[in-house]
């Protein structure tokens, strides 16, 4: 670990700000901007009323989102289930409103899979309005 990196995570430790960064969403860099959720998502509502789609996903607040047939080593839901689950395709925002003590509010995490998906209506799905404004994880 580079030495600027330790002396930063020291910092945090002790209950510092590190030049550079705001005490915002825990400790992040000054650079990043602050918006409200409906300044660049917009909530998403299509369902699979054809029942076209059958990959289920479930959005795990430690695995973020996976195949829900990996996910609880079973199908929960069934064709007679799922004309009302949302479509996810890839890249859109699935917020899981479960509170757990991994995600006190609830996970949100992006559609990774690069495969399309429905999910429960418990569910709420965000798609970005425009895609600079979201960082993704390589």
């Amino acid at each position: 670990m580079k030495a600027v990196i330790r002396k930063r995570i020291e910092a945090v430790r002790r209950g510092e700000v590190p030049e550079g960064y705001n005490a915002h969403f825990g400790t992040s860099p000054k650079s990043w901007k602050r918006f409200k959720l409906n300044e660049i998502c917009e909530k998403f509502t299509r369902k699979n009323t054809d029942n076209i789609i059958k990959t289920v996903f479930s959005n795990s607040a430690v695995d973020g989102v996976v195949l829900q047939s990996n996910f609880f080593e079973k199908s929960i839901a069934n064709d007679d289930n799922t004309a009302n689950y949302f479509v996810v395709e890839n890249g859109d925002f699935i917020y899981n409103p479960r509170i757990s003590s991994n995600a006190a509010y609830g996970p949100i995490n992006s559609n990774e899979l690069n495969i399309k998906g429905i999910v429960s209506p418990l569910y709420t799905i965000f798609l970005q309005k425009d895609h600079k404004n979201v960082m993704y994880k390589d």
